[in-house]
């Protein structure tokens, strides 16, 4: 554990070959640069804790790969772009960590994503304003389609929504991260770029 000891520097691809590494904890320390996708190669990871550094760049999708992964902890960081849909195929993931970022895109809600509670992620989207916006959308349906055409995406994702809201979330304070992505329809990603 290299968490807390003042580090800084970045993380190399190198890290990728310690294969039977079970836990990189390298927490609030100032260590720079981006995830290397290589971190995909350590199959006995247990534990992924990144969190409260100044990492920056993407979520690499190659993480989907660590398939003992329990703790995915990876924020307060400046990490930038979607949540991996390769993450959802992590059977073991019981706490993922991503608040304080500036991710973008949708929470998945399949694998271990479906039973990770969400709620703090709603604190960029008030109960009050997620009612309003329901309300209006519903009020004047397209006359064009006799029904809310384009608007229904939103309609059922302010509804989910709501259905989390008495829940945990762990995805706070990434002002651009929606969700959670509604089942069996097409990934609702907006703005993100």
């Amino acid at each position: 554990d290299l968490g807390n000891s003042n580090l800084s520097g970045h993380l190399v691809p190198e890290l990728g070959k310690l294969e039977h590494l079970q836990y990189l904890e390298l927490y609030k320390n100032n260590i720079q640069g981006t995830i290397p996708t290589e971190l995909g190669n350590l199959k006995s990871l247990i534990s992924l804790d990144l969190y409260n550094n100044n990492i920056s760049g993407t979520i690499p999708p190659s993480l989907g790969k660590l398939k003992s992964l329990v703790f995915l902890r990876l924020n307060d960081n400046r990490l930038t772009g979607p949540i991996p849909r390769e993450l959802v195929g992590i059977s073991s993931l019981k706490v993922v960590d991503v608040s304080n970022n500036d991710l973008c895109g949708t929470i998945p809600t399949s694998g271990p994503f479906e039973h990770i509670p969400l709620n703090k992620f709603l604190k960029h989207a008030p109960l009050k304003t997620m009612l309003l916006e329901l309300f209006i959308l519903l009020k004047v349906p397209d006359s064009d389609t006799h029904g809310y055409g384009d608007r229904l995406p939103r309609i059922l994702q302010i509804l989910t929504d709501l259905k989390y809201c008495s829940k945990l979330y762990s995805f706070e304070e990434n002002p651009r991260l929606e969700g959670p992505e509604l089942l069996g329809l097409a990934s609702y990603d907006t703005n993100c770029s």
